[in-house]
């Protein structure tokens, strides 16, 4: 939250959906939200992930929505150069930039999320395979009428959908730049990079779905 806020605009939100944690969330973010009026916290019943992020997406009222997740670091620029793509093209409707990959104590586990991924652009890449990471990726407002509501029953995270769903109404863009460092650990929703009992996973998965009706 440190770093989110200060990439922000005094204009810029910060829309922070909770769907029943049962730890110490809720507290450490109202006591930032007295601090920061630009903080918007909504909580929903215990829905999983991506009804949690179809909540936040949502609410969000700016015209560009930048995603995070799993306790990312937010490099200084980050904001910035997002802003300076959509900018500079006004066709674009998804920007997805690189990161570094560390771990819960911020030792690198990989130099480059796109290099190990193979990430880029383009429709059937990434059916086939996708290389789409929900805390890297920006994307236009405009594009929830495409979005919202979600599939029920997705059976993929919600980022793959983000992704494929510009990929096919929008312009999508990858930019080898390293904007985040994403943080990987145990108890994530996803299990890339970290292995259960907590060690380096050096195997590459594959994310393989079918969109039926939906596509």
């Amino acid at each position: 939250i440190d770093t989110i806020l200060l990439n922000m605009f005094p204009g810029d939100e910060l829309i922070i959906s909770d769907d029943g944690s049962t730890d110490n969330t809720v507290n450490i973010i109202k006591s930032y939200i007295e601090k920061d009026n630009r903080i918007k916290f909504y909580q929903i019943e215990h829905s999983g992930c991506n009804a949690n992020y179809e909540n936040a997406i949502n609410k969000c009222t700016g015209d560009i929505i930048v995603l995070s997740d799993d306790d990312n670091v937010w490099l200084p620029n980050k904001l910035e150069e997002t802003r300076k793509y959509f900018s500079e093209d006004q066709n674009l409707t998804l920007l997805m930039h690189d990161c570094e990959v560390v771990d819960e104590n911020l030792k690198q586990i990989c130099p480059s999320f796109m290099d190990y991924n193979h990430s880029k652009s383009g429709q059937w890449h990434n059916f086939v395979r996708s290389s789409f990471g929900g805390s890297l990726i920006a994307f236009r407002s405009s594009m929830k009428k495409y979005l919202l509501p979600f599939p029920k029953n997705m059976p993929f995270f919600y980022d793959d959908w983000i992704g494929l769903i510009n990929e096919k109404h929008g312009k999508v863009l990858f930019v080898h730049k390293i904007l985040s460092k994403w943080r990987r650990y145990v108890g994530a929703s996803s299990t890339q990079f970290v292995n259960s009992d907590g060690t380096v996973s050096a195997e590459k998965q594959t994310k393989r779905f079918s969109f039926k009706n939906n596509w």
